[in-house]
């Protein structure tokens, strides 16, 4: 079997095996509870259990691993901008799915919020759930696909591998948007799949970066608690269109949101200086 096949097979399986995990526990919440779909802790439960045997299964067969050195590229500068990062990506990313005339679906997010009620469940949705989403597409999957574009001996793994290193440019654009469209086709529905790849090009950017998976879990994580906190202590926002957020101004809109994308371009280029290798 010559590199480029078995980089797809292996890609596939990664993939394959994070919906089959997924698909099981879900199966088999359905046979326990008859109301699966609609209970909170039914959830919360086959939430955790996928989760755990996807991190244990990919830590033991080595699909993904982490270098401390590679954890410390990031510092406390960087968590703070993608903090940052996390809530400038919020208008444009409404104001996104509202022009394509995608809205979210009314009882998946009183599920959602029902389950991110309890203190142990949001630590589920936040950020156990990020860790294994993370594992997979960047740690596992990104990983495999930057490892072959970088054009090493076969079955090579480089965890030290720097930007300065890969010289094929082109095969790091395509391993990122790869993994990114994905990452945004697994979440199963038209109003996360754009979000999802948007924010899954810049996640993969991010483990380019750094060959950390740490980085994007906070990401994850400081997304999943905004969009959270916004809904549980501003549902009036929530509920409404953009423009009635901005009182039905299209100019104070536009301003905010040519705001917000300056923002995001700003930290894109000094989160790029920082990890500049």
């Amino acid at each position: 079997m010559n590199k480029k096949t078995r980089t797809i097979v292996d890609a596939s399986w990664y993939v394959v095996c994070f919906l089959m995990i997924q698909l099981i526990c879900n199966s088999v919440g359905v046979l326990i509870w008859k109301d699966f779909v609609l209970n909170p802790l039914a959830l919360t439960i086959t939430l955790t259990l996928s989760s755990v045997i996807t991190i244990g299964l990919y830590w033991w067969r080595k699909w993904w691993t982490e270098s401390a050195d590679n954890i410390r590229k990031a510092n406390i500068a960087v968590y703070l901008m993608l903090c940052l990062f996390a809530v400038c990506c919020v208008i444009p990313s409404a104001s996104l799915l509202e022009l394509m005339g995608v809205e979210a679906d009314e009882t998946q997010e009183r599920i959602m919020m029902e389950i991110m009620q309890s203190p142990i469940s949001f630590l589920v949705i936040a950020l156990l759930v990020p860790i294994t989403e993370e594992i997979v597409f960047r740690g596992a999957l990104l990983r495999l696909l930057l490892d072959y574009f970088k054009g090493g001996k076969e079955g090579e793994v480089d965890e030290q591998l720097s930007a300065s290193q890969t010289t094929n440019l082109k095969g790091v654009v395509y391993s990122i948007l790869i993994s990114a469209v994905l990452f945004g086709i697994v979440h199963g529905n038209i109003a996360q799949f754009f979000h999802a790849t948007l924010v899954g090009t810049f996640l993969g950017w991010l483990y380019y970066k750094t060959r950390s998976i740490v980085p994007g879990v906070f990401l994850h994580f400081a997304n999943n608690t905004l969009v959270f906190i916004i809904a549980k202590f501003f549902p009036k926002i929530a509920d409404q269109h953009l423009l009635e957020t901005f009182g039905g101004s299209y100019p104070i809109m536009i301003s905010v949101m040519l705001i917000c994308i300056l923002m995001l371009v700003a930290l894109i280029v000094c989160l790029n200086k920082v990890l500049k290798a």
